[in-house]
């Protein structure tokens, strides 16, 4: 039988226990707490210390539910280790279901480790990263395509050539998916950046579309999940991998003409460098951008909301730089 726990915070519960909670970071102008839902288990033997989180970005809703459905699954009676999960970081844009958090404006993937004297985002940023990240041995954090992308399920991690690097690497692989992103640097203060410098492997699934909740994208955010405890030693079992996982480096197109935005190739697509991706029109009807692909690759991402600005996100286009081959594992993969 599963014991529930009053613990105040995740990382105090006892051996064999699950708790739910908040840890409080403020206030709302009108007094309602501001604080970062969690929801942990401690297993019945010792083991790693794995955080799974979503909604930094408050409108991407996939690994959120994933997470509360392990969380009432799991039995600490069969983990090694702690598990703790946070399916909503920013809770004031999950409730304005949009992107940022109306209290600011402010991107929280871009602010990370946080910083306590700052804006909303950069106190519930620090109390997130230095309460709970930094005590993990792993992070599995989780995003989408939000209200505005489409984006292929990739798992994306931190390049370079360093050991930490490469464990971010090694816990992307052990996800399971068929692409893996080998994320660029130019977005400082991402947390997927930020926590591999600090040396805890740590890896972002993309996984999910338009700002709405896809079965299919659940069950594989669950894949990936179970996949990466397997991997840690955290319960009994493999991570199931695909025959071939491609490794894909690249960045967003951005556009330099207002319109109507219409990708013109499908997501998962293999493109040549040069090849027209995309179109934007002006209330005519006439073409007045065409986005090529800088790169040979694939699809990996594109804007779903036509109107554009000058300097929006247009398509993503990742060049495969590595090819992965497993031996069958004798189970399906998350993709």
């Amino acid at each position: 039988m599963n014991t529930q726990s009053d613990a105040a915070h995740p990382l105090d519960l006892a051996r064999g226990t699950k708790g739910k909670g908040w840890l409080e970071v403020g206030q709302s102008p009108g007094g309602r707490p501001l604080g970062i839902p969690w929801m942990a288990i401690r297993g019945n033997e010792d083991g790693p210390t794995l955080t799974v989180n979503c909604a930094i970005h408050g409108d991407e809703y996939e690994g959120g539910e994933a997470i509360r459905q392990l969380w009432r699954e799991l039995d600490p009676a069969t983990l090694a280790g702690a598990w703790i999960g946070v399916p909503v970081v920013n809770i004031a844009a999950y409730d304005a279901a949009q992107r940022n958090s109306p209290l600011d404006n402010v991107n929280m993937n871009r602010i990370f480790p946080g910083d306590s004297t700052a804006s909303i985002s950069g106190m519930v940023a620090q109390r997130f990263f230095h309460d709970i990240v930094r005590h993990s041995n792993a992070v599995i954090d989780f995003h989408a395509g939000g209200s505005p992308l489409s984006i292929v399920p990739i798992v994306a991690f931190s390049g370079g050539d360093s050991p930490q690097s490469a464990k971010s690497r090694e816990l992307a692989v052990q996800a399971g998916v068929d692409l893996l992103w080998e994320m660029p640097t130019i977005w400082g203060g991402s947390i997927v950046l930020v926590a591999t410098e600090a040396g805890i492997p740590t890896i972002t699934p993309e996984i999910g579309n338009d700002g709405r909740i896809g079965d299919e994208y659940i069950q594989i955010s669950r894949q990936i999940i179970t996949n990466v405890m397997a991997f840690l030693g955290m319960q009994e079992g493999r991570p199931m991998l695909p025959p071939r996982q491609r490794v894909v480096r690249g960045s967003y197109v951005y556009s330099r003409k207002g319109g109507l935005f219409r990708s013109t190739v499908p997501l998962g697509a293999e493109v040549e460098e040069g090849q027209v991706v995309a179109t934007i029109r002006n209330v005519f009807g006439d073409v007045v951008e065409e986005i090529a692909a800088p790169r040979p690759g694939v699809i990996c991402s594109y804007r779903t909301i036509p109107p554009i600005l000058p300097g929006d996100q247009t398509t993503f286009v990742g060049q495969v730089i590595d090819v992965i081959e497993h031996e069958p594992s004798g189970g399906r993969s998350a993709m």
